[in-house]
């Protein structure tokens, strides 16, 4: 992260934050509020490792992954 402001802005997709939840409900949560401006890499769905996980870039140029760490 970085508070340079007087730079051109790039979007950099090698740095990668990832949020584990508790809750399928969580996750949810979470990419509502988060998903205006974005662009879906993963959209929100289970997977075999997770519940839940949706993995995009929001409208700041960040990449997220936001999962559970347990499968149903």
């Amino acid at each position: 992260m970085s508070d340079h402001v007087d730079m051109q802005f790039e979007t950099c997709y090698t740095n990668f934050l990832t949020v584990m939840m508790d809750t399928k409900e969580q996750v949810t949560r979470a990419w509502e509020i988060m998903k205006e401006g974005s662009t879906v890499i993963y959209p929100l769905g289970s997977t075999f490792y997770s519940s839940a996980r949706v993995v995009f870039v929001d409208r700041f140029g960040i990449r997220w992954g936001i999962m559970t760490e347990t499968a149903e």
